[in-house]
């Protein structure tokens, strides 16, 4: 009877890993695939594992300690037990028979995910014009759970897709920082605010209405105002004078499109306040109507 170290070898579809007859062995930091990974008889006795040592081991783990276990059919101690400290050990030891317990038994080193961050990203419906100048904002931002808006003029937003009116001539500068639980990340753009060019010849404009004063009015139409969930409207823009749009049909103070014409389907039941801002360089209008919707019909 002897004394035997077996470390760093592969033991794959053998029929049986290891026999071990009547004799002792230190059998560590092996790679086993077998439906019979270890066969212990009569007086043999095996150690399974060493003390944990930094360093890569069989299958790349961080630390060298016991062997990896595991069968073809996918249910290997090592293949069905978790390691949720990253040190490439399982949490349980794994006993193979009466006294052969691999105190320390290898697993696939968990590997977390990348984090992923946010990237800022939006777009204006204008970037200058006369004063008041009234600006849509339109994140297309990716990844991103939060949204922090500065206009250049000491106002800010948290919204996703805000309005702002510029009322002073000059030069803005904006920011929107989104965020998400990982980080955050920045995209600005420049405003220019005019001032209202002076009429030089007034009897030229006399009955007409400037362009400067021009203001958006917001109308719109929907095909259906109420009826049973889940149900669908087409909400249609018939604003005059505008050159951007928000809708909000939901309540929930978050823009559902910036199109001319969509489509929206409420899941729940409820009455809603549905509102189309209308916009353009000079001001902004609102207008709303009420949409209800009733519980399914049981019919």
């Amino acid at each position: 009877m002897g004394s035997h170290i077996v470390t760093g070898n592969t033991f794959k579809n053998c029929g049986i890993g290891i026999r071990l007859i009547d004799d002792t062995a230190t059998i560590y930091n092996n790679y086993f695939y077998n439906n019979i990974n270890l066969q212990i008889e009569d007086a043999a006795f095996c150690t399974l594992n060493t003390t944990k040592t930094a360093g890569e081991n069989i299958i790349d783990g961080p630390n060298i300690a016991g062997n990896y276990w595991a069968t073809p059919s996918g249910d290997g101690f090592s293949q069905t037990h978790m390691d949720t400290n990253g040190d490439g050990i399982a949490e349980e030891a794994y006993q193979i028979a009466e006294g052969s317990i691999d105190y320390l038994p290898l697993v696939t080193p968990r590997t977390e995910p990348e984090p992923v961050l946010p990237t800022a990203n939006f777009k204006t419906n204008t970037t200058s014009g006369n004063a008041p100048l009234s600006v849509l904002f339109t994140d297309l931002s990716k990844d991103t759970t939060g949204w922090n808006w500065n206009f250049g003029d000491g106002a800010t937003s948290t919204k996703k897709n805000p309005i702002h009116t510029y009322s002073a001539i000059g030069s803005y500068t904006v920011n929107l920082t989104v965020s998400n639980l990982n980080g955050t990340d920045s995209e600005t753009a420049d405003i220019t605010v005019l001032e209202k060019e002076e009429e030089e010849n007034e009897s030229e404009n006399e009955g007409n209405e400037s362009d400067n004063n021009i203001l958006p009015t917001a109308n719109f139409t929907v095909n259906k105002t109420s009826g049973h969930y889940p149900l669908t409207v087409l909400f249609t823009d018939r604003s005059q004078n505008a050159t951007g749009r928000s809708w909000d049909v939901n309540n929930d103070g978050i823009e559902d499109s910036n199109e001319s014409s969509f489509v929206y389907t409420y899941s729940s039941r409820g009455t809603y306040e549905a509102k189309l801002t209308a916009i353009n360089a000079n001001s902004t209008d609102t207008e709303t109507t009420t949409i209800t919707v009733m519980r399914k019909s049981s019919g």
